[in-house]
């Protein structure tokens, strides 16, 4: 009879039970402003990426999407950047991934 190997893996379980097999920090710019500092922040660091929307005016999808990719299993934790002028605050960026169990900061230029 075949002898067979215990299951293993190697990831992450997130603070809401959900599993990553990477453990990225993103840098999300909520206004097209604060584009360039997300990514002299993340620049020279491997597994940092950098995402957001143009512009500074209402737009749920963008909103929507950033959310879930910041809660995405594979992102281990989220800095939010803002200028203060932006629909989309940063600060709420945040909040909604410290739920989610991973660590999150914000702030503004």
């Amino acid at each position: 009879m075949a002898k067979t190997m215990p299951t293993t893996w190697t990831g992450y379980v997130r603070g809401d039970g959900r599993k990553g097999v990477r453990n990225v920090v993103l840098v999300i710019y909520t206004v097209e402003c604060a584009q360039h500092v997300a990514h002299e922040i993340a620049r020279d660091e491997p597994g940092v990426h950098v995402i957001g929307f143009p512009g500074c005016y209402d737009n749920q999808y963008a909103v929507r999407l950033m959310l879930a990719l910041a809660r995405h299993p594979n992102v281990g934790a989220v800095l939010a950047v803002g200028l203060g002028c932006e629909y989309t605050r940063p600060d709420r960026i945040a909040e909604v991934v410290a739920a989610s169990g991973r660590p999150s900061d914000w702030f503004y230029i």
